[in-house]
């Protein structure tokens, strides 16, 4: 069984390093690292590297997380044979039991895996943990504020889930040759994992979460206040994905109408008020017409 890792960087070399020798460390046949254009020497180290294994794609742009595992799938399904292909940042790497476990676990019956994320400090990653139902609904919108707990996973049983995070999403060869272009690169970050797991699960392709499959996840595990130019990403590409799904929508009206209320007060707490209440405008402006460039963060 063949095993390969992608890992999407841009402009973290420190991280890179960390996550590639604890990738490197272990079994797989085959490593690819996607490099979003970065320009703090990400490359240059890169090609001095001399692992075999090591494959390395420099972008010509930074197309974010999201473009980085599409190209990525592309390059894999072109360049390299394998069975599975395990997606994460470069701030993540994978435990050194990691391919011991996956061998022990996979099944024909599951063509998807996801992993457990631990933070920094060892406990549960909460932006990484999979959903294992929508919040489609009315009732599972009101549902989800009374109990966010029945709509996540069990941390320590094994679950068949709906949806998984691009740290630690484990996708059979298979797939990745059938669905690769339904990953939205035009998302740049955040729900482009979301969006792409619900369409296959919505296909039919069931998806377990497995505790035994651990990755490490180098950030808080305590939520933090996102900046301003990420919130737009994180509303706007909610508002994108009802429109891009095929299948019916993960969030329902009343969700998204939450979660938009939700970004409302925080942008009227926050002390950059006008400049988060404008990005806000847009990324709803944006979100609902369907707008899919990449606006980058500078400007927006």
């Amino acid at each position: 069984m063949k095993i390969t890792p992608l890992i999407v960087t841009y402009n973290r070399l420190e991280k890179l390093q960390k996550s590639l020798a604890a990738t490197l460390a272990l079994p797989f046949d085959s490593i690819v690292v996607i490099d979003n254009h970065s320009t703090d020497g990400t490359r240059e180290w890169l090609k001095a590297q001399s692992d075999p294994r090591l494959h390395c794609y420099f972008s010509p742009e930074n197309s974010g997380g999201a473009g980085g595992f599409a190209r990525g799938v592309t390059y894999i399904t072109e360049n390299i044979t394998t069975d599975w292909v395990v997606f994460y940042d470069d701030d993540a790497w994978p435990d050194p039991a990691f391919v011991d476990n996956f061998s022990r676990i996979v099944t024909d019956k599951y063509p998807l895996y996801c992993a457990r994320v631990l933070s920094a400090d060892g406990r549960l990653c909460p932006m990484n943990v999979p959903w294992s139902a929508p919040q489609d609904t009315c009732f599972a919108a009101i549902h989800y504020l009374v109990n966010k707990n029945a709509f996540i996973p069990a941390p320590d049983t094994p679950s068949v889930v709906c949806t998984f995070s691009f740290v630690g999403a484990i996708v059979s060869s298979r797939l990745i040759r059938e669905s690769g272009s339904l990953i939205e690169k035009d998302f740049f970050i955040y729900f482009d994992d979301v969006c792409y797991s619900w369409r296959l699960f919505s296909q039919g392709n069931p998806i377990l979460y497995h505790p035994d499959l651990i990755m490490h996840h180098d950030v808080p595990s305590a939520a933090s206040i996102l900046p301003a130019w990420k919130q737009y990403y994180l509303l706007r590409n909610l508002l994108l994905s009802r429109r891009v799904l095929n299948s019916p929508p993960f969030f329902g009206r009343t969700a998204t109408g939450l979660r938009i209320a939700h970004s409302l007060l925080r942008a009227l707490k926050s002390p950059q008020r006008i400049h988060c209440l404008r990005l806000l405008v847009r990324a709803v402006c944006h979100g609902l017409s369907g707008k899919r460039s990449l606006p980058g963060k500078p400007g927006l």
